[in-house]
């Protein structure tokens, strides 16, 4: 895998083509640069913690992983609100790379091709730029506050 420092800035290359692949007719390729964001997203910020990526090629094994790191997980002390939140994104990043596999121009399909609309394309494109961007805000945020250490306490005033 690549280390951090090398790779290309995410919004460049994969998630900023696709509404100009869309306008023009190729959905395919757009779903294709969507999973391709997940992953490298995926990728950049397990690195970030010193580990190395899954290299099964299942985007739900990287999310997994990815979410260990950073703890975003659903669980009995989280708000129900959120951890449907959470459920929800597992269903995004499982259902883009499942459209990329049956949809996205990485792979020939013949006749067997269905051709999505554009909207929807858009509705994958979009899903997986949140996805990123709630990624890369948590691992930016953990940066921070490795940096910053731990909190310190706060020193009281003796009472009198």
């Amino acid at each position: 895998p690549l280390h951090q420092g090398h790779r290309p800035p995410l919004h460049k290359g994969y998630g900023g083509q696709s509404p100009r692949d869309i306008e023009q007719g190729d959905c395919d390729s757009a779903l294709t640069k969507a999973r391709t964001l997940l992953e490298e997203t995926f990728c950049q910020v397990i690195e970030r913690k010193g580990e190395i990526p899954s290299t099964s090629g299942d985007m739900g094994k990287l999310f997994a992983q990815a979410k260990k790191l950073y703890s975003i997980h659903a669980d009995e002390t989280t708000d129900r609100r959120i951890c449907d939140l959470v459920n929800g994104l597992n269903k995004i990043v499982d259902s883009i790379g499942q459209m990329r596999n049956k949809q996205g121009d990485a792979h020939g399909v013949g006749a067997a091709r269905v051709r999505i609309e554009d909207y929807h394309a858009r509705l994958a494109v979009n899903a997986a730029a949140n996805v990123a961007d709630l990624m890369l805000s948590v691992a930016n945020r953990a940066q921070r506050e490795e940096k910053a250490g731990p909190p310190r306490k706060q020193q009281t005033a003796p009472r009198a």
